[in-house]
């Protein structure tokens, strides 16, 4: 054997024959070289063998990682032969399948799908076998324990077909959670699409960029229904508008942006060929990211609304006025009788001190009493008429109790004692000082014991007070009660005596004469102070009225103590001085004159407010008396104008308001700078009992308040977008001076439409910052053009306008600077 055959051993015959035959051909000079070549070859070969077994290894490896994947994978996979029989299917098929993968083999894949898919999965297997193209379908499986799913299939035909025919792949998805989350999504549009449809309104979507630019994304069908508008037809809201709105629309969207909060807008939409309809817009912020906000709101066709709105302002505002009239018709009613009913008072008060003849003192005397039946009829009226209208509130005031009881027996002692009738008054010795209404009080048991009085023929009247215990600590229950031994009320009556106009029997008002109103006030008057009025009654026997209120105790009181009521003056208080007396009724101011002068007080004369504020600059005067009705310039109007004098001394001076209107507001009064009032028809007693209170008040001075205006309304529209806020208060405080010059030319003008449309735009505004103060002064210079106002009157009115007006102006400009 060779070194070549020791190398490359072969079996005999074998194909490196001629291998060694070459070696042992080669000379032996050569040999070496061939050697080696053959160890070079040798080499190379174990190196390939090498890499092989290496290959070798790799590729069971990729198997290994292969059929781990492919049994682990997410997705299954199956393998069908050419009958669509399963040859082989991974773990995650087998386990969608609901079984192992050896119990599947050999079984047709189309066990698993449902009946009602069969014929259609029978197509697609057709489909995928016929075509190298990949196919897809869903249909809905059943695994082994019957349950059912919906999957989604991926096939594809077997490269290159096999000698017994062709086979595919599969690749299965479980798509039931798709399906479902499909299914509630299409559920949920559809839902959506109905509410949409049925919601009474116009549902959308608006997104606004960072950069400001803003456009719709989403509008519902009911935009043509509701509007007449197509829905692309939103991106330009500004051309069917109303001329009038778009400046707020604008105004409303950009604070909206501003501040990416709320937004809410009122406006008219015209389109043309339809009807004016009103549009009221709302929208919240749904969604915030990097790019910008969107809002989601809702459009409503608010016609029908604004439409009742304006129906109801109008009977609303029908009703106030009609409410107005009948305050007016009851002031001048008021004014209209009481005036001559003071000078009829008065004169017969001057009369009664003169000598008369016994004839002539007793028409006089009967004069006096048909005069105070009037005067009290007038009073009961127009109480019963401040009652219904709710204007009547219970005021607070310490008061000794005491001595009410004691001031109201005393007053009608005359009386019971003219009537041979017993007045007692049955209260303990020492009763508390209490905080009330010692007016409405007082008025309430002079009503009972008048009434008591004129129902008794003999007998008495008793007014019986107790102080049950068990009040709460600073408080004290007083019971009352106004007893007499009168005619009595049938059972019958007795539930409606406290209405309005009914007296106890049909004869009562021809035999003892009244309204019928007395008891029905006092009613009302005890349920103001917080009590009951209850009444018990036998006939023939007698009646009684009683209550209970309940009073805070005066913590300022310094005891219980009773206190005797003080002496009735006899003269007139202090030492005479000089008074201005302003009155334009000539019997009146001669009845006051008569009165002052009779004191020794020297008497300045003014019948208008001008004639009394130039008097007022040219002398010093101890009191005013001013009548609050005049012509031109009222009274509260000159007295403003005295209260405003250089010297603070005489701006002080003690100023006493008279007046025929019975509905009085002593604290509006007081905040119009009067220190007291009189109201006519008055007496000698009363003027010197309101000279003394008026000279003995403090200075005059206006109640505090708050802000003339409220922006409360405005917030509520805008969302309390203060920045929204203050740029209306900016837009107000620029836009008012030129209408109230406006308003002014057109007074000296005496142009009264031009005063009409000024004070008609200025109402807007006025409105919109809630400058309640001067609703009425603003709607009574509106109705200037209908009604020409009397120019004294519209001078006043501009006046009062543009004084509160600049007022409104500067306090804005404190809360808001810079606006």
């Amino acid at each position: 054997m060779t070194a070549a055959d020791s190398l490359f051993p072969h079996p005999e015959g074998s194909r490196h024959r001629p291998l060694t035959q070459a070696v042992e051909n080669t000379p032996p000079d050569q040999l070496p070289g061939l050697v080696q070549e053959l160890q070079t070859h040798q080499l190379e070969l174990q190196m390939q063998y090498e890499s092989l077994l290496l290959a070798q290894a790799d590729a069971e490896a990729n198997r290994v990682q292969y059929e781990d994947l492919y049994e682990h994978a997410p997705v299954g996979f199956v393998t069908l032969g050419p009958h669509g029989g399963i040859a082989q299917l991974n773990r995650t098929a087998s386990q969608l399948l609901g079984t192992g993968g050896t119990r599947l083999a050999g079984r047709p894949f189309a066990l698993f799908v449902t009946p009602g898919h069969r014929a259609d999965f029978a197509d697609f297997l057709a489909r995928v076998l016929a075509s190298p193209a990949p196919q897809h379908t869903e249909t809905e499986l059943r695994r082994a324990n019957g349950t059912a799913f919906y999957a989604q299939l991926e096939a594809v035909r077997e490269e290159p077909l096999p000698p017994q025919g062709p086979g595919c792949r599969l690749a299965l998805f479980d798509t039931t959670d798709r399906r479902e989350a499909a299914n509630a999504l299409a559920n949920s549009e559809a839902r959506f699409q109905m509410l949409a449809e049925s919601v009474p309104g116009v549902l959308f979507e608006w997104r606004v960029n960072r950069d400001g630019e803003h456009y719709v994304t989403y509008v519902s069908p009911r935009l043509q229904e509701c509007f007449g508008m197509a829905p692309a037809a939103l991106e330009q809201a500004e051309t069917f508008l109303h001329p009038a709105d778009v400046r707020s629309f604008r105004l409303s969207l950009a604070a909206a942006v501003q501040v990416r909060g709320p937004w809410a807008f009122e406006g008219r939409v015209v389109v043309p060929g339809q009807p004016l309809r009103w549009c009221r817009g709302t929208a919240a912020v749904t969604t915030r990211d990097d790019k910008g906000v969107v809002y989601s709101g809702l459009l409503l066709d608010v016609t029908a609304s604004k439409q009742l709105e304006a129906r109801l302002r109008a009977a609303t505002e029908a009703a106030e006025a009609n409410v107005r009239a009948k305050q007016e018709f009851l002031a001048n009613m008021s004014h209209e009788i009481r005036t001559p009913l003071h000078g009829i008072l008065g004169l017969a008060e001057m009369l009664a001190a003169s000598a008369l003849a016994p004839a002539q003192a007793e028409h006089l005397r009967l004069l006096n009493g048909s005069a105070q039946h009037l005067l009290a009829v007038l009073n009961d009226v127009l109480i019963t008429a401040r009652l219904g209208a709710g204007r009547l509130h219970a005021a607070a005031e310490a008061f000794d109790l005491g001595a009410l009881l004691r001031d109201c027996t005393a007053l009608l002692a005359p009386e019971a004692e003219t009537r041979g009738l017993a007045l007692r008054l049955n209260a303990p010795p020492a009763l508390p000082r209490v905080v009330g209404d010692a007016h409405r009080l007082r008025q309430v048991l002079l009503n009972l014991l008048g009434n008591a009085l004129k129902f008794t023929e003999r007998g008495g009247v008793e007014l019986r007070v107790q102080c049950p215990a068990g009040a709460a600590p600073g408080r004290a229950r007083v019971a009352f009660s106004v007893s007499d031994s009168g005619i009595g009320i049938a059972p019958a009556a007795l539930d409606a005596v406290f209405e309005p106009f009914v007296q106890a029997g049909e004869t009562t008002d021809q035999h003892y004469g009244g309204t019928g109103l007395g008891l029905s006030i006092s009613h009302s008057l005890v349920a103001l102070l917080g009590g009951t009025l209850r009444a018990t009654s036998e006939l023939g026997v007698g009646s009684t009225f009683h209550f209970a209120l309940e009073f805070d105790t005066d913590q300022s009181a310094p005891g219980t103590a009773p206190v005797a009521p003080a002496p009735a003056a006899k003269a007139a208080p202090g030492s005479a001085g000089r008074a201005l007396l302003v009155e334009d009724n000539p019997v009146s101011s001669l009845l006051a004159e008569a009165l002052l002068r009779g004191w020794g007080w020297a008497v300045d004369a003014a019948a208008t407010g001008p004639a009394a504020v130039a008097l007022f600059e040219q002398h010093c005067y101890d009191v005013v008396l001013m009548d609050l009705r005049l012509p031109g310039l009222d009274g509260t109007a000159a007295t403003a104008r005295l209260r405003q004098h250089p010297d603070p001394a005489r701006a002080a001076t003690p100023v006493l308001a008279v007046t025929a209107h019975a509905q009085l507001d002593a604290d509006a009064l007081r905040a119009s700078g009067f220190d007291a009032y009189l109201a006519k028809p008055f007496g000698e007693a009363a003027l010197r009992q309101a000279l003394a209170v008026a000279r003995q008040a403090p200075a005059a001075a206006p109640v505090p308040r708050g802000p003339l205006y409220d922006l409360s309304a405005v917030r509520q529209m805008v969302g309390d977008n203060e920045s929204f806020v203050r740029h209306l208060v900016g837009v107000f405080c620029t836009s008012t001076p030129p209408i109230l010059e406006a308003l002014r030319q057109a007074l000296a003008q005496a142009d009264w439409p031009a005063l009409a449309d000024a004070a008609h735009h200025l109402k807007s505004s006025l409105y919109g910052m809630g400058v309640i103060p001067l609703y009425d002064a603003i709607r009574e210079l509106e109705a200037s053009e209908a009604q020409h106002p009397d120019p004294a009157r519209a001078a006043w009115l501009v006046g009062e306008v543009t004084a509160v007006t600049a007022e409104v102006m500067a306090e804005l400009a404190q809360a808001f600077p810079g606006a």
